[in-house]
This record gives structure tokens, sequence and C-alpha cells, in this order.
């Protein structure tokens, strides 16, 4: 009796230590996301499981590099006992709404799991569910579709830095990176992030640009009380929101007769956004703030659109909009990898066809996103860009 008694002690004791052991993990290795959700719930759930810190960096020039440095030591395995002066903070050029650096040991140290990472500092506040993405950006890091997750803080994350270069404009058409560009989409719109499926009739997309209409009237009200040249006040006189509510209206009624299937969506695919490895002749895609749920038509349409640049100029070349050619190759090739086929004759020339049609009606929904959303960050005054041009 009293063995089965001290056993059974033995056990509930054990129990309790796991538990309790559990909890504080739950409490260290929690994410913001979590912080909404009860103490129950993420033990018994058993969410994220990324580093986490409630530290905002500044954007302050004299202060980010510093404070960077700093979350960098708190999350990044085996930093903490680095000296900022051991740390280089170098700002990665390329990201419009966030604030990118790359930061490296500046010592041998060969014992250290990462010697470099990347470090995202967030823009665009209220715009983009930050939470959200963070949790798909787990997911995707799990499945090797995007960059490791590292270490997340209040307003930006910590991701494994890749050995491969931003590709230029130019190449986005060369045949050898268009084809892996299609190959590698493919995989996305394959995966299924687990919790964020839903039984959707139609894209969020129309969702976010509806919103952002009336958010635009808001901005366009700030704009209408600020120091504008006369160009700028011309040009904010030719935008009427009421036109373009019922141009949307019209845009979606015309796109109900081209079925495009709702697939899981990178959104952003321009040239900042796909890295190419010289040596496996692969590409990987970052930067998955704008990802979700999306019409695969808008997708491949918004890629195609972004090979005409003007993200840096706000000039883009019409010329360099994808040929008749380059899209069949694209879509030639898309349609391989997602249907696992071992070549492209397996691929049926209708579906090519049928394929690049539906990429270039959706691509005229991209250009309203991307202009509703330019309308209401042109009042963001924190961010080195003119959403204007």
């Amino acid at each position: 009796m009293k063995s089965s008694t001290v056993g059974l002690s033995i056990i509930a004791l054990s129990t309790i230590a796991y538990v309790f052991v559990e909890l504080l993990r739950s409490a260290y290795y929690t994410s913001q996301r979590d912080k909404k959700k009860t103490f129950w719930s993420r033990f018994i759930c058993r969410n994220s499981r990324i580093p986490f810190i409630a530290f905002r960096v500044s954007l302050e020039p004299n202060l980010i590099k510093k404070q960077v440095k700093y979350v960098c030591k708190v999350l990044v395995p085996d930093w903490r006992h680095l000296e900022d002066a051991e740390l280089r903070v170098e700002r990665v050029l390329g990201g419009i709404t966030n604030r990118i650096f790359c930061v490296s040991v500046n010592k041998d140290a060969p014992n250290l799991f990462f010697n470099k990472v990347l470090v995202r500092v967030f823009g665009a506040e209220g715009i983009i569910d930050r939470e959200k993405e963070n949790e798909i950006f787990e997911q995707l890091a799990k499945n090797r579709i995007a960059p490791s997750f590292i270490g997340e803080f209040a307003n930006g994350r910590i991701e494994s830095w890749l050995q491969a270069r931003c590709i230029s404009i130019e190449e986005m058409r060369y045949p050898n990176i268009s084809k892996a560009v299609a190959q590698k989409l493919a995989i996305l719109h394959r995966f299924q992030p687990q919790g964020h499926r839903k039984s959707l009739q139609d894209s969020p997309v129309w969702e976010s640009i509806y919103a952002w209409l009336k958010e635009a009237k808001v901005a366009l009200k700030q704009l209408e009380n600020t120091e504008l040249d006369d160009s700028r006040r011309l040009l904010l006189k030719q935008i009427d929101l009421l036109v373009l509510e019922k141009e949307l209206e019209f845009l979606r009624n015309t796109l109900r007769k081209t079925p495009s299937p709702i697939v899981f969506s990178h959104n952003d695919l321009l040239f900042g956004n796909i890295l190419y490895d010289e040596i496996s002749g692969t590409v990987h895609f970052v930067d998955f703030e704008y990802s979700g749920w999306n019409y695969r038509g808008f997708d491949i349409g918004n890629h195609f659109c972004e090979c005409m640049g003007g993200t840096d100029n706000g000039i883009p070349d019409y010329t360099k909009y994808p040929t008749e050619e380059q899209q069949h190759l694209f879509c030639q090739h898309y349609l391989v990898s997602y249907g696992g086929f071992e070549n492209v004759s397996s691929v049926n020339e209708t579906d090519i066809k049928s394929l690049m049609i539906e990429a270039n009606r959706y691509a005229l929904l991209s250009h309203f996103y991307w202009g509703m959303w330019a309308l209401c960050l042109s009042v963001d005054q924190t961010v080195d860009f003119d959403y204007l041009l």
C-alpha cells in the first residue's frame, strides 16, 4: 500500500514539475500574438516557440542601429556575450515600408550557429496585420519556404541570412530566373497554413481594398492641409474616390467572368523580394508581409507588372511587361511544378493559354490594390519614399 502511495506521489510530483517547466518555457518562448490568448490556451495549444521580447526598436537614425544590436544580443543564440563593438550593422536597401539590416559578427567565431542575420524593423503601422504576418511566417519558415525565424520583438523580427543575391529588374525576364520563380511560386501556392484556411467564397483582397478606400478619404484630407507644390495639388484634385469606387465595382463584376482559384499568395513579387542563388540556380522569396489568401491570377499578374519597375522612380517602363513568349514560358513551368509533372510536355497548351489570360486580367486588380495602398501611406512621414510618384 505504501509503495503504491509513494509511486503515485512521485508521478504526481513529476507531473507538477513537468507542467511547471512547460509553463516557464511558455512564458519565455512566447510572442506578442500569444499574449492576447489566455495563460492556459498557450500551454495547451503550444503555439509559437519563437523567442520574443517586448522591446520596440526606435526609428530615430541615432538610435536604431544600437537598438538593433540590442535585440540581436538578446534573441540570437549565443550572441548575448558579444560586445556591441563585435557586431556590424549595415542597412540593406530595397525595403519600402520596412527598415532592413544585415547584422554580422565581425570577429572569428567558428562555434556560433549564426554569424550573420537579417533584422526587419516594421513600418506601415496600421496597414499590415503584423500579428498575422508573423504567425504565417513562422509556418513558412518551418516548411523551408521562407528564411528561418530566429526571434521576434515588438515591431520586427530576426531572420536567418540567405547566401543569395537580389535580382535586378532586367533579370526578372531572363528565362532561367523566370522558370525558377514560376516553380517556386507554384510551391508557395500549394502551401496550406494551419489555422488560416477559411471557407473562402471570394478573396480577402476586396475587403482590404474597400477598407483602404475609406482610409484614403482621410489621407487625402490630411494631404490637403499640408504644404504641397502645385503639381502635387493638381494631382490630388484629379483623384476622385467616388469614381474609383465605381470602377472597382466594374472590375469586380468583370473578373467574375474569369474564375481564378484562391491560393496562398506572396502578393508582392517584385525584384527586391526575389533572391537568386548562383551556385544552385534556385530562387528564394523574402518579405512576406503582404502574403495571404488571394487569387492565383493576382499573384502571377502582379509579378508580370513588377517586371516594368517603377518602385524606385515612379516611372514604370511599359515596354518591359513580359511578352507573350515570356508569359508562356512562365505559365508553362508554373503548371509543371504545381501539377508535379516531370516535363513541360505533360502540360496542356490550352491550360497555359488560359492561365496567361487569367494573369493578365487579374493584373488590373493588382494596379488597383497598390494604388489604394499608396494613397493610404502617402501621409506616412516615417518612410523616405514618395507614394504619390
